[in-house]
């Protein structure tokens, strides 16, 4: 039919959410970025605006910094809702004061002290940059500090200033996800629904990590750490959505037992 014929691809400003068949119309790729010339952050190429314009005499949020190194690590910065966040899930294996923080053994017992984890061994992916590491509760509320000094691991209200610039959270979960799937090798996702990755964050899903028994949801799953010990869990099933606040201590899980992503974000 006529109406399903359209761009697939939602890199492309011409994307038709309803399209089944691309039609070669995709011709304008997205470029993210202040689209107000009157800001101070204007991005003359940028054709879709985040919400990352700033106004008088405050300085754009990543300081016109379009990457960070911390720990020989250089991460992507992505400038969104006023914020700015490292475009993929940290990689640090120790604190900013220098301080290391242990590797999980597998078979280990003691859980109770900072830990962390690469994820991808966990996973049937082979890709370390893409889904980062894992880190125990007790590392994430650590007072040292797992992100560079002058950031934070991701705050509630954080996400909350993001999902306000995309709708809400109903609508966020799209705009976090990468695009692509794993069953054409295009992505990670075991299920893509239109997503469109619009806040540029590049979300994949590592799910939580149990070094017990090796098992993580991963595929379907976005699990991020909060500086309050909650962590934000996204997750898509068939045609369904959702991201939801959750405390695995409430819920009876012992948080120190799994690891899940952390995102930074600048002070």
């Amino acid at each position: 039919q006529e109406n399903d014929l359209g761009c697939t691809d939602p890199e492309y400003l011409e994307f038709e959410r309803n399209a089944e068949f691309d039609d070669g119309s995709c011709l304008t790729l997205v470029v993210r970025g202040c689209t107000d010339p009157e800001a101070n952050n204007f991005n003359a190429e940028a054709n879709t605006d985040v919400g990352s314009c700033v106004y008088g005499l405050q300085p754009p949020a990543c300081n016109f910094e379009s990457s960070y190194t911390y720990q020989g690590t250089v991460y992507p910065l992505v400038e969104v809702a006023g914020e700015c966040w490292f475009g993929e899930n940290l990689r640090a294996s120790a604190f900013n004061n220098g301080d290391a923080i242990d590797a999980f053994e597998a078979g280990s017992t003691e859980t109770a002290s900072p830990w962390y984890a690469p994820i991808e061994p966990w996973i049937s992916q082979d890709d370390d940059e893409a889904f980062g590491s894992a880190y125990n509760q007790a590392a994430v509320l650590d007072a040292r500090n797992v992100c560079p000094s002058g950031w934070h691991v991701s705050t509630h209200a954080d996400w909350d200033a993001l999902a306000a610039s995309f709708g809400g959270y109903m609508t966020l979960n799209i705009n976090l996800a990468s695009t692509g799937i794993s069953g054409d090798q295009s992505g990670y996702w075991n299920v893509s629904i239109s997503n469109e990755n619009g806040t540029g964050l590049n979300v994949h899903p590592a799910g939580a990590v149990n070094p017990f028994t090796g098992s993580n949801p991963s595929g379907n799953e976005a699990i991020f750490a909060l500086n309050d010990g909650r962590y934000l869990w996204g997750f898509q099933y068939s045609a369904d959505m959702s991201m939801v606040l959750y405390d695995f201590e409430a819920a009876g899980q012992n948080p120190n037992e799994l690891g899940t992503a952390i995102r930074c974000v600048k002070n």
